[in-house]
């Protein structure tokens, strides 16, 4: 091998070297950085356990860090899960086809005692779920599943009823 030869692959080996020790550097400042965050803790309830389709369903939650300190204007995603049927034909059979749909409900931001609160409409049984994405401060949090009902409502039908 030529020395000129041997010159090359030792500095293609020290530059190797090096952008692996700066990759590593970057991972720890990384790693460390992410054990300063703070913790975070995301509640999540419903004052309704159930409501009539197409009523107005409440959910309300509380950002804190896990000493319980509020964490206030942080914006919230309030995300759903439902059950929804539909009919469709097999090989010449009406089937009911269940698949679970998921949406964003909406999104909130924490008031000045880390309370959040949001209103819509609901028309199925539905699970909700509250997400904190996190930032440069907090660490990410997520709420417990919340389940809110749809109320049966029976039809009474008015007839008349003639005497003779």
């Amino acid at each position: 091998m030529h020395e000129k030869d041997y010159w090359s692959l030792e500095l293609v080996g020290i530059s190797l070297v090096i952008v692996l020790i700066a990759g590593l550097l970057v991972a720890l400042v990384a790693h460390a950085e992410a054990a300063t965050l703070t913790k975070t803790k995301l509640s999540l309830l419903s004052p309704q356990k159930a409501v009539k389709a197409g009523q107005a369903a409440v959910l309300k939650g509380v950002l804190t860090d896990t000493n319980d300190q509020v964490i206030a204007y942080k914006p919230v995603i309030i995300k759903s899960r439902a059950l929804k049927e539909s009919k469709k034909k097999v090989k010449g059979k009406t089937v009911v086809v269940k698949k679970w749909v998921r949406k964003t409900v909406g999104k909130a931001v924490t008031d000045s005692h880390g309370d959040f609160q949001i209103k819509f409409k609901q028309n199925r049984k539905t699970y909700y779920r509250a997400h904190f994405m996190g930032d440069t401060d907090y660490q990410a949090a997520n709420s417990a599943l919340v389940k809110i009902n749809i109320k049966k409502v029976t039809i009474i039908k008015k007839t008349k009823v003639i005497v003779y």
